[in-house]
């Protein structure tokens, strides 16, 4: 694809920019000092913005001074008392001077002190601003990303309760525009919204009802399970059930699965789509809903278990495993695993009894071996041994003879830890009527620690960003077997899970990771930048793969030289129409596309040979007629008009 020459030119556009701007660096310098003089000296702030915003509009203007001319530009609005626009030319700052690092971190400084001292008025106001902007634009329009990040920095629980008050407005485009700020925000807590957010989901307007279904799956409010998944299945609009789908994919509730299966066979094939995307997202995300732990770390159990079922069957023992799972904010999930065996030479239909509780428990999801929720009843045993309560499962079709299943159990609430002395206690308990060989698994997530404990375990390992600890023995009959931890978050180790998932460019689980900490510490200033530069990352993979989609399909289509036309600026500059469809005819020899499977999508802020900029770095690994394995390497970047389109393209 003569990708050595395009970078070549990609490389000379860039230095030749970097020229012009240090030959007009000097006036630029007399100009800020002209400017400063008015600020500081004269009083007069009026003639200081005027100047300021003269060095700012100068695209030449070299950059060190423009960003310090930006600044400037803030803390004049500040002390004529217009904090609102202080406030936005400081984000400008941050957001388009990323390379100033100095002045950046002085407008962060400056933005936090003065975000903290808004009133609720001019909140209040700052949200109906944005609101009403935002109803009378297009997403796409740069004016409502401008909008929206406006509200970044202030009090979020204000931000949430002005922005309900517009969710009863009688114009639809005005309940749209809060809706979108609930969803698209940076909020982390939208609870204070969501009396004035649920009537919307039955809302005579389509649009309101699909928006306020994916706000509420963003905002993880899982009291709204129920109307999501009826939303999903029964509402007559193909946009609000497509919504409800992907709403309950971002919610992450495993409960979701058999309804998202349901939902494949929609009329509608982007309701279809939208299904399919929300059963991938709970399977990769599983492990980051509470209660449910990665593939890999119910293998390295599951196998543990067997070990200990091949033990306990030479001596002749009961064999109990009991699952202990802390997440960040030290909620603790339980479970265990329940396993039955057909000796029969019969088929067996159910229900059958897999075990028992000493009390009832109808609060608890069984699963099989896929995950999948099965049902089961709870019966009482009186004058039974070995625990009042048995609990029956009733499987999908007959256990086979001479076939063994594992089933999972979990309950279905988690419960915080308490805390004693800074410390979270944990005790690992169980009575059990006969003789057993009984197992404590205990998974912590990285960045967590025990600080003391009853009795040493018998392993330990790391899993997939976790730790797993063990703690197995035989217990008598009749005989409580319990051990007790104290937990506690390693120190500096908190955001280390977080920030590998930024480097691994899983910006999804990074934001996760983050807002569980914040959760734990509202306060913590660096997992605050983290859970904004998570969520940039994460808008602009999702917006770069949308561009990217589109942008391959042309080139499937053997559209080259249109190809072209829907790339950005800076590619178009660097290459004429004509050579990139030359180029991009060879292709053709690589025959009809096959299947084509996104491997990575990274977010960059420069990449090699190019000025710095906002950048999604994909690999899809593809297959086509005349080459079975190839990679396709797709770099969209944030255009000049604020829209994602394909900047590099290259197929090995």
């Amino acid at each position: 694809m003569n990708h050595r020459t395009h970078s070549l030119v990609l490389a000379a556009v860039f230095l030749s920019l970097s020229v012009v701007a240090v030959a007009d660096a000097e006036p630029v310098s007399v100009l800020l000092e002209r400017g400063i003089y008015n600020e500081e000296t004269v009083g007069d702030l009026n003639a200081a913005i005027a100047i300021y915003q003269q060095i700012i509009d100068d695209e030449k203007a070299n950059r060190t001074y423009a960003a310090q001319a930006q600044y400037r530009l803030a803390a004049c609005y500040i002390k004529t008392g217009r904090n609102t626009q202080g406030v936005a030319e400081l984000k400008k700052l941050i957001a388009n001077f990323s390379d100033k690092k100095a002045w950046v971190a002085k407008a962060q400084e400056r933005l936090t002190e003065v975000t903290g001292q808004m009133s609720h008025a001019e909140i209040a106001r700052i949200v109906e601003d944005v609101v009403k902007a935002i109803s009378t634009r297009a997403e796409g329009d740069p004016a409502v990303a401008l909008a929206m990040e406006s509200l970044e920095g202030l009090d979020e629980q204000l931000v949430v309760s002005e922005t309900a008050k517009w969710l009863v407005a009688d114009k639809e485009t005005v309940r749209r525009s809060a809706i979108y700020v609930l969803w698209k925000g940076t909020i982390q807590d939208i609870s204070a919204a969501v009396p004035a957010l649920r009537p919307l989901l039955s809302s005579p307007d389509q649009y309101a009802r699909g928006m306020a279904a994916l706000a509420l799956g963003r905002r993880n409010v899982a009291s709204e399970f129920d109307a999501l998944v009826e939303m999903m299945l029964h509402d007559e609009s193909g946009f609000a059930r497509r919504c409800a789908a992907y709403a309950l994919g971002e919610l992450g509730d495993p409960r979701a699965r058999p309804e998202l299966e349901k939902a494949l066979s929609d009329k509608e094939q982007l309701v279809r789509n939208n299904a399919e995307a929300a059963l991938t997202m709970l399977e990769r995300s599983g492990d980051q809903t509470p209660g449910r732990l990665p593939a890999a770390v119910m293998e390295y159990i599951v196998a543990e278990y067997l070990k200990a079922v091949g033990e306990a069957m030479q001596k002749e023992l009961h064999v109990n495993v009991h699952i202990y799972g802390v997440d960040n904010e030290f909620n603790l999930h339980s479970g265990g695993f329940l396993g039955y065996r057909n000796d029969t030479n019969k088929p067996n239909p159910g229900p059958i009894h897999l075990g028992n509780f000493g009390r009832q428990r109808p609060d608890y999801i069984l699963s099989d071996e896929q995950g999948r929720e099965q049902e089961f009843e709870i019966r009482e045993r009186p004058g039974e041994r070995g625990g009042r309560w048995g609990l029956w499962w009733k499987p999908t079709e007959p256990a086979q003879p001479g076939v063994t299943r594992l089933l999972g159990y979990m309950k279905k609430d988690s419960k915080r830890l308490p805390e004693i002395d800074g410390e979270r206690q944990l005790s690992m308990n169980n009575h059990f009527g006969s003789p057993v060989l009984e197992s404590f698994f205990l998974v912590l997530p990285e960045g967590m620690t025990i600080t003391r404990k009853s009795a040493e375990p018998k392993s330990k390992a790391s899993v997939d960003e976790f730790d797993i600890y063990l703690w197995q023995r035989e217990v008598p009959s009749n005989t409580t077997n319990e051990v007790t931890v104290s937990l506690a978050r390693s120190k500096g180790g908190t955001l280390q899970p977080a920030r590998k998932y930024m480097d691994l460019g899983q910006y999804d689980r990074a934001l996760v990771a983050y807002q569980a900490l914040l959760k734990a510490e509202p306060e913590n200033k660096d997992a605050k930048a983290g859970l904004k530069k998570a969520q940039h990352a994460a808008d602009a993979v999702k917006k770069a793969k949308e561009a990217a989609e589109v942008w391959l399909k042309v080139i499937d289509a053997g559209e080259y030289g249109q190809s072209w036309e829907e790339m950005s600026a800076l590619a178009k500059s660097a290459v004429t129409k004509a050579q990139w469809a030359r180029d991009a005819a060879m292709l053709g020899s690589l025959g009809k596309l096959k299947s084509r499977t996104l491997l990575s999508a990274k977010y960059a802020t420069s990449v090699p040979g190019a000025p710095d900029g906002e950048y999604v770095i994909m690999e899809y690994e593809s297959s086509f007629e005349n080459k079975a394995k190839a990679v396709e390497t797709i770099t969209p970047m944030k255009d000049t008009d604020e829209a994602w389109r394909v900047a590099g393209y290259l197929v090995q």
